[in-house]
């Protein structure tokens, strides 16, 4: 027999596209992740630019109705959850939440999701912070 090994430092969702989720009318989904272990550094804008030069984690989350898709992070650390429709890297940002000024703090955001349209988004960590977290996902019609 043959024996392949390959050490692999990869962190799921580390870089655009991210981990893809779908999400349907009706699910409820959470996901774990720790930013602590992420190497890529996007930048959020407005509100949400106090993540930049920290390490996030994305999630390509991909609606399958038309509906309102609510994400809230639930985290160890000071976080901050923002979201863009188009590109992963540049594309418009269309939800932010940086309203818990302290470690462990929930953000949550609402997108009026389209049926079949892809949402990058982004947990984050505000001024370097990291750490573990839960991510919610669920989307009505």
């Amino acid at each position: 027999f043959a024996l392949n090994l390959k050490l692999s430092n990869d962190v799921p969702g580390d870089s655009c596209p991210g981990t893809v989720v779908t999400v349907g009318d009706g699910d409820n989904l959470t996901v774990q992740g720790n930013t602590g272990t992420a190497t890529s550094d996007y930048k959020g804008a407005k509100a949400c630019d106090g993540a930049k030069q920290t390490k996030e984690l994305v999630y390509s989350v991909v609606a399958k109705s038309d509906g309102v898709l609510q994400i809230s992070v639930d985290p160890d650390f000071d976080a901050v959850l923002y979201a863009r429709v188009g590109s992963c890297t540049n594309g418009m940002q269309v939800a932010c939440s940086d309203a818990s000024w302290h470690a462990g703090g929930p953000e949550t955001i609402s997108i009026n999701a389209v049926e079949g349209t892809t949402y990058s988004v982004f947990v984050d960590g505000y001024d370097g912070a990291s750490g573990n977290f839960a991510l919610n996902m669920s989307l009505k019609n």
